[in-house]
């Protein structure tokens, strides 16, 4: 139940008052009418003030500050497309995706897939991750894009050298990262076949 605030405020003070005034008589304490009403306005602006400063110095221990959240676009129109087998508009509104968050490389690993499952187009889709991993700054991002490619090297080229190269360049980025022990698992098989 959503209430006005005014009446909310009405509310608490009746409420305050009488069971101020209830206790008062059980306890036979006779007090000035304004202590009682001093102790209901006490109850009415304290407790809510003390929520506030309480969440304003604890807020921050709980819950990261906004600026440290990043906001994701998920493409749903250009997926939806692909969904429903519309790859050439899919690819046309990643595209615009891409212009408009010039800085995510989902949309291109999107076209790159489309490319490559789709339109069979295996050249404009390994360039499609080669500008992904170009624009690739975090380790995630960078990582995702080295494997895609050494997949596409392998499957559609079937280039190992190639495949190592991208996989080797994770190596020299993060030497130390759990995604090194990845990259050189895939190479330890590749080179021993």
């Amino acid at each position: 139940m959503n209430l006005p605030l005014w009446l909310r405020v009405t509310l608490r003070f009746v409420v305050c008052a009488v069971v101020t005034l209830a206790l008062l008589r059980w306890l036979g304490v006779q007090l000035p009418g304004f202590i009682l009403i001093g102790l209901a306005w006490a109850y009415i602006l304290g407790i809510p003030a003390v929520r506030w400063f309480a969440g304003l110095l604890a807020g921050g221990l709980y819950a990261p500050a906004d600026d440290q959240f990043r906001v994701r676009p998920e493409f749903s129109i250009a997926e939806g497309h692909a969904a429903v087998g519309r790859y050439r508009e899919a690819v046309e509104q990643f595209r615009r995706d891409i212009e408009r968050y010039p800085k995510e490389v989902t949309p291109h690993v999107r076209i790159a897939e489309i490319q490559f499952d789709r339109t069979g187009e295996i050249d404009a889709g390994i360039a499609e991750l080669e500008a992904a991993l170009g624009k690739a700054t975090g380790e995630d991002a960078f990582v995702l894009v080295a494997h895609r490619l050494a997949d596409a090297h392998l499957q559609h080229r079937h280039d190992k050298a190639a495949a190592v190269a991208y996989l080797d360049e994770i190596l020299r980025r993060y030497p130390h990262s759990k995604h090194a022990l990845g990259a050189r698992h895939r190479i330890q098989q590749l080179t021993e076949r």
